[in-house]
């Protein structure tokens, strides 16, 4: 099961997830968190922004969101541990050339 730690609030607190092996499964993690705190995205929320960047030897996504009242928020994502980590994809998310093995 999927945790989280930190407040996301800052470079220096960023968020750490936690039980997820590869970069797929954190960008999964992430914008699940996204839901789970802000609602749907695309009614709730929208996203304005990703980066990714290093900070102090860290791999950094911050995500900047705006709430359907109008207030922007960036959230800090620490990915480090998954930054490169590839791995097989589940088929829900696949491609259908993926599906098939046809991808390059």
């Amino acid at each position: 099961m999927v945790s989280y730690s930190g407040s996301g609030d800052s470079v220096k607190d960023p968020i750490v997830i936690s039980d997820v092996k590869t970069d797929f499964e954190a960008v999964k993690a992430e914008y699940a968190y996204l839901a789970r705190r802000f609602g749907r995205k695309g009614v709730d929320w929208k996203l304005i922004l990703q980066t990714l960047h290093s900070s102090e030897g860290k791999q950094i996504d911050s995500i900047e969101v705006e709430l359907s009242g109008g207030k922007r928020l960036t959230l800090y994502f620490d990915i480090t541990k998954y930054f490169g980590v590839f791995g097989q994809r589940d088929a829900a998310s696949q491609s259908p050339k993926e599906k098939k093995g046809l991808s390059q």
